[in-house]
């Protein structure tokens, strides 16, 4: 964990700082933010996934004029009641973390997308 001015603020608005002590069984935020470049972890659930979610990406995506490669981040709410909702949407999407991710299933996406920008590559191979 890198300690910068983020997680001091972060400590600060919950009342602690670095020498603090929380509470046995209290949830203590470091960040507010989370992701892979900030010591996240990627999880993988994919087939987890609401096939209505999913939908509403690849539509986002079509939505985009000559966006041929995205990673979108979607807030997925527990409530079913509550509709998802995609907060960025990354024209240079790290792939290494569906390829090694910290739990779940492993998934290729680099031949994905060379098969879809490069569709001659999969009648060379034989695909």
């Amino acid at each position: 964990l890198i300690v910068d001015d983020a997680v001091r603020a972060t400590l600060a608005d919950q009342g602690l700082g670095l020498d603090s002590v929380p509470p046995a069984g209290s949830l203590t935020w470091l960040r507010y933010t989370s992701n892979i470049s900030l010591s996240g972890e990627a999880i993988d659930k994919t087939d987890l996934i609401d096939q209505s979610i999913k939908d509403l990406v690849e539509q986002a995506n079509r939505a985009i004029p000559g966006l041929r490669l995205a990673g979108f981040d979607v807030l997925i709410p527990e409530d079913p009641s509550q509709k998802p909702a995609i907060i960025e949407i990354n024209s240079s999407p790290m792939l290494t973390m569906h390829v090694y991710p910290w739990e779940g299933q492993p998934r290729n996406v680099y031949d994905a997308v060379l098969d879809v920008m490069f569709p001659m590559t999969m009648a060379a191979a034989g695909a």
